[in-house]
């Protein structure tokens, strides 16, 4: 089983990034800032809804799942919070949700990202306590913290293995202070507490640079773009890695590096986890 995640950073035309995709011949693809699909994907099912914006309309992008399968159906992501599910009604888009059926038969529960850099205005959505999701010590709430107590409910009540991956827009090393890096630390540590693992720093022991600033000089740090999997794929996983800087990025495909990850399929034998090849060493935060 191939997955492939990529902000494909809103480009109207990329068929060279989709020749990539092909190449890689993913069984699940979960893709944001998605402009251009080809007219032509045979096998694929093919999932997209426009991301919304801070001001409640549809960006000029979209949010993409691509199914070597069947889309079963959607995922309504419930919170315990009725203003945190007001809040993703208000906003849709952004994050996707489907319960899939792949070719070989094995059914999961996917999740296509592409998290907002702008905070999440819930004062216009609750006057009450928002302790309980909030990040602790933090001053701004931004919809990762909705999609984690969505998530916190609605895994429970559906089961089965979790796919949950794109960009997340959040990395441990970004900010000016302790308190910005220790709230996106939160943010992850979250999702592990939550069950998940996440497949490029299982395989890698750490964070590995997915994206590139535009600021001369920045340094290629930060991971912003993540494959979360539930505890149990962790022991069917092969490989995971971020790919290059220095093969892709000279292509001027996205600001953001390509994810591959492979896990052995239910028809194969329980695998020894190893490190692919082409392993590479919050542009807001929450």
């Amino acid at each position: 089983m191939k997955i492939l995640c990529w902000n494909l950073n809103n480009r109207i035309s990329n068929q060279r990034a989709w020749d990539i995709i092909v190449d890689f011949d993913p069984d699940i693809a979960l893709l944001s800032e998605v402009n251009y699909v080809p007219e032509r994907l045979p096998g694929y099912e093919i999932v997209l809804e426009y991301a919304t914006g801070h001001n409640g309309r549809p960006r000029n992008f979209k949010t993409c799942i691509l199914i070597k399968g069947r889309v079963e159906g959607i995922i309504d992501l419930v919170a315990h919070e009725e203003w945190v599910n007001a809040g993703l009604r208000a906003f849709p888009g952004n994050f996707i949700a489907r319960r899939v059926s792949l070719n070989d038969g094995e059914k999961l529960n996917v999740i296509s990202v592409h998290m907002p850099s702008w905070p999440f205005p819930y004062r216009e959505f609750t006057e009450g306590d928002v302790s309980a999701v909030m990040l602790p010590g933090y001053w701004q709430m931004h919809m990762s913290e909705l999609l984690w107590a969505a998530l916190r409910r609605t895994m429970p009540l559906i089961g089965g293995n979790w796919i949950v991956g794109g960009d997340f827009n959040t990395s441990e090393f970004i900010g000016s202070t302790k308190t910005q890096n220790d709230a996106n630390r939160e943010v992850i540590d979250r999702m592990r507490r939550l069950g998940f693992i996440e497949a490029v720093r299982e395989v890698s022991g750490g964070p590995m640079p997915s994206w590139r600033s535009s600021r001369p000089g920045a340094k290629l740090r930060h991971q912003l773009d993540h494959l979360y999997v539930s505890d149990g794929l962790r022991h069917r996983m092969l490989a995971a890695r971020i790919g290059a800087p220095d093969k892709y990025f000279p292509m001027q495909l996205s600001d953001h590096l390509p994810l591959f990850a492979e896990f052995e399929s239910l028809s194969q034998g329980v695998p020894m986890m190893s490190v692919a090849p082409e392993i590479t060493a919050r542009t807001s935060c929450t």
